[in-house]
């Protein structure tokens, strides 16, 4: 396969005077340029070149070569500089945890893509587990997590803090108490592998079994809904996700006694991936955004 360089080179000994002129504006030997020029006709098994005198001289196959050659040229040239020249381009892959996509990823992708238009953000929501299985199979450039993973293969970056708080639509519920005070209310909980309830349980070890679990929903409005609905409910939430019902007086703060739920928002990425200047600008975005 012939190289860039070796088409270049083509197109201007065809186009100059002499092998000098050549050699001088790109600053090699007449040597160097004849072994480039050599080793591209063994690539097409044909000869290109006649030489007249001291100049070489397109034959009627090496005219072919050029009419068919050039125009490609000047658009592989033009891709080199515009990716070289603007690093500010093209598309990124980023996987979300539930949390972190409705709460924080809709500021940062739209911050982003007003200042950079040339690029688009696709972006992937699951739970923690999901995702960091996405950054390890490449699915996605990166991830924003919350909670933490073990995943030899990925490196994780922790960014944010975030507590979590015991919720309920029932005010006189909020007197503080015990967990185990508790646990036989109708809880409702995210499913299996997300972030926000295995910092919970994990938390209330070995009371977690005694939990009456009635629900497991996939999404926080979701649960929100149903404790809006129903007094009889309750459920641990990231503070940041409840927010606004907080200041709504739609939902109700729980305290409770000699515990407190805090988990770790990260970035995750793969090991053996090297960040573009893109990624690594995007990164430092993100940053900036949570910080």
């Amino acid at each position: 396969m012939f190289s860039l360089r070796q088409i270049e080179l083509f197109i201007s000994v065809s186009k100059a005077n002499t092998l000098i002129d050549v050699a001088n504006t790109f600053k090699m030997s007449q040597s160097a340029i004849s072994m480039s020029l050599k080793e591209l006709e063994n690539n097409l098994d044909e000869k290109l070149f006649e030489r007249v005198g001291k100049k070489l001289v397109l034959n009627e196959r090496g005219r072919l070569f050029l009419k068919e050659v050039q125009p490609l040229f000047i658009q592989l040239k033009s891709l080199h500089q515009s990716f070289t020249q603007n690093h500010f381009r093209g598309e990124i892959n980023v996987g979300a945890s539930l949390t972190t996509a409705h709460y924080l990823m809709p500021q940062i992708i739209t911050s982003y893509m007003r200042t950079y238009p040339d690029v688009s953000i696709n972006l992937k929501m699951a739970n923690t587990e999901d995702i960091a299985s996405m950054v390890e199979t490449g699915t996605v450039d990166l991830g924003l997590i919350e909670g933490s993973i073990n995943l030899s293969t990925v490196r994780e970056e922790v960014i944010s803090s975030d507590e979590l708080i015991v919720v309920t639509s029932n005010k006189e519920l909020t007197k503080e108490k015990f967990i185990d005070q508790i646990l036989d209310k109708q809880w409702i909980l995210r499913e299996k592998g997300s972030g926000t309830r295995s910092v919970f349980l994990n938390q209330i070890k070995p009371l977690d079994k005694e939990l009456n679990l009635v629900l497991e929903l996939e999404h926080t409005e979701a649960i929100k809904t149903f404790l809006i609905l129903d007094k009889d409910y309750i459920s641990c939430l990231p503070r940041i996700s409840v927010a606004t019902e907080l200041k709504e007086g739609k939902l109700f703060h729980l305290p409770i006694k000699n515990l407190r739920f805090t988990r770790d928002f990260s970035l995750i990425f793969n090991k053996k991936r090297t960040l573009t200047l893109l990624m690594q600008d995007f990164h430092t975005h993100i940053l900036k955004i949570i910080k």
